[in-house]
């Protein structure tokens, strides 16, 4: 609202006013957002979430590498008719870039898919990975749950936390290797039938919610198997041994494994972090193209999607700001807003971060244009307003 007061110097100030303004600058919002070009994104992968709120559903698809929101659509209510039609627009905007979901377990999501094929002509398949923090939040909550009726069963709903924790990495803490699907497969099934032994309701239906998400909760694997495999050709082909690129392999992605725990908290881990560090410094020294490789391990493990959280995160963002705003005065306004906040947000350069520098729509490859066709990355200039200063 401060940008709009300072792109239009010399008008009211007033609460309505300002509602005004930017209730009439929406449409132009949407009609940006709609004319982007996505012609240089990449293949992405869509996390999606909805929020509940003043009486309306609030949907968002998020490109969950760049963070990029490519839709946000408020509805007066949510099932899998409308998410099939916000995937199939979502296609047919991005040129088809979206190749696979990274969501929750809603109910509504798997029949969204089929939803989305009836208005599209070719055929529509996608990868989905399901969120792996709720199902760890879950088996957390049913441990506590659990305890207060048998401490037994509770120890071992803790036992089965703790084996989910190591199955849904995407490397072993003690080998360095990292893991396939096939082996976190028969871990998840194992801990499946120690779920079912252990009996009683909270072990039974967690038992029952990881055999239902079983098929599309390790589909990071898959994803992450196809980038390694060229980079494990070229790894092999660099040092001429392939015990000796595997073993390049398990250093670089200890040392990754390592560094991402103390960035996560586990501070005791940070000798071990330098020691993983040091060990990756001395396989490359003196090697430019090693460098290059484990960077690479790097960027594949660091791109690797195993939640929704960047659309929860947006979501946050967005909630910040309804309750801000508190109501609006139908589900027109409430797109409009919906409209200008997704241009903003999409165009803002973040601050911190490994994103630092780069904005959402940036990192995505896209481009927007103002008013008179020229390409900009300042959302103010592409609504047809001066550029923010």
């Amino acid at each position: 609202m401060a940008s709009f007061l300072d792109a239009q110097p010399g008008r009211g100030r007033s609460l309505g006013w300002l509602s005004e303004l930017v209730d009439e600058a929406g449409p132009r919002a949407g009609a940006v957002l709609e004319a982007a070009d996505w012609t240089g994104a990449g293949e992405m992968i869509a996390a999606r979430d909805e929020l509940f709120f003043n009486g309306l559903v609030w949907l968002l698809t998020v490109d969950a590498r760049s963070h990029a929101i490519l839709s946000g659509h408020v509805e007066n209510g949510v099932d899998a008719e409308v998410w099939g039609l916000s995937l199939a627009l979502d296609q047919e905007r991005t040129g088809y870039r979206v190749a696979g979901l990274s969501e929750d377990d809603a109910s509504w999501y798997a029949a969204s898919i089929g939803a989305a094929q009836q208005y599209l002509d070719s055929p529509f398949r996608l990868a989905v990975q399901k969120d792996v923090w709720h199902l760890l939040k879950r088996a957390r909550q049913a441990a506590h749950a659990a305890t207060d009726r048998a401490i037994w069963r509770a120890d071992q709903l803790w036992i089965a936390a703790e084996l989910l924790t190591e199955v849904l990495e995407l490397v072993d803490r003690r080998t360095g290797e990292i893991l396939d699907r096939d082996t976190a497969d028969w871990y998840l099934q194992a801990i499946i039938q120690h779920l079912h032994d252990t009996g009683g309701k909270p072990a039974t239906s967690l038992a029952k919610a990881l055999k239902r998400q079983a098929p599309e909760l390790l589909t990071f694997h898959d994803w992450l198997a196809m980038d390694l495999a060229g980079w494990r050709k070229c790894a092999r082909a660099h040092f001429d041994d392939a015990d000796l690129a595997d073993l390049f392999e398990r250093a670089v992605a200890r040392a990754w494994q390592r560094a991402r725990a103390v960035t996560n908290g586990a501070r005791h881990q940070r000798p071990r972090a330098h020691r993983a560090a040091a060990a990756v410094e001395g396989l490359c020294q003196n090697d430019p193209m090693a460098q290059q490789l484990a960077k690479a391990v790097d960027r594949l493990l660091d791109r690797t999607v195993r939640t929704s959280s960047a659309c929860e995160n947006v979501n946050s963002i967005l909630l910040a700001y309804l309750w801000g705003r508190r109501a609006f005065k139908n589900r027109r306004t409430a797109q409009n807003w919906l409209n200008l906040l997704m241009l903003w947000y999409n165009l803002h350069v973040f601050q911190r971060g490994k994103r630092a520098k780069h904005s959402p729509f940036e990192l995505a490859g896209v481009v927007v244009h103002t008013p008179d066709g020229r390409p900009t990355t300042d959302w103010l200039a592409a609504l047809g307003y001066a550029p923010a200063a």
